[in-house]
């Protein structure tokens, strides 16, 4: 079976402070992962519109919920409309645990959903929540994020 690290992780939030909260929280957990930072989604798309899969492969696209022009939940439509995106691996971000958030972003075809801040309880729980993402344990007390397959594009 293939692996690919999942080293690459966009996220999408108009909160700078979020930013390096979970930047500095990966750090701490020692989660091998590049944070890059979006502020909505129009900048995102913009960013990812001349990409191929394989600029994409190896991400993993965080959109916050409540985004101020379009919702995480739009974000998700509009990179699942691309048939050449559609394997990637996309979740929602809350400060929320509501349920009905929760909800909300499995039927907007969200891959999982996480609270914030993006320590090391929330990486667990995104790789429950993706059956094909495991954190391993590499030299040093590192743990890369690793996806055994991926999904055809």
């Amino acid at each position: 079976m293939d692996q690919y690290l999942m080293n690459t992780v966009f996220l999408i939030d108009d909160c700078e402070d979020e930013y390096f909260i979970s930047r500095i929280a990966a750090r701490r957990s020692k989660i091998n992962v590049k944070i890059i930072h979006f502020f909505g989604v129009a900048d995102f798309m913009r960013t990812i519109e001349t990409w191929d899969t394989n600029t994409l492969t190896g991400a993993l696209v965080l959109f916050d919920l409540n985004l101020p022009c379009e919702s995480g939940l739009d974000g998700i439509r509009r990179l699942r409309a691309i048939n050449r995106m559609s394997g990637i691996v996309t979740g929602i971000c809350s400060g929320s645990d509501d349920p009905t958030d929760q909800r909300r972003a499995a039927a907007g075809g969200a891959d999982f959903f996480v609270g914030k801040p993006l320590d090391v309880a929330a990486w667990q729980e995104i790789c429950r929540s993706v059956s094909d993402l495991d954190l391993v344990e590499t030299a040093g007390g590192v743990f890369d994020l690793v996806r055994r397959h991926m999904k055809a594009a």
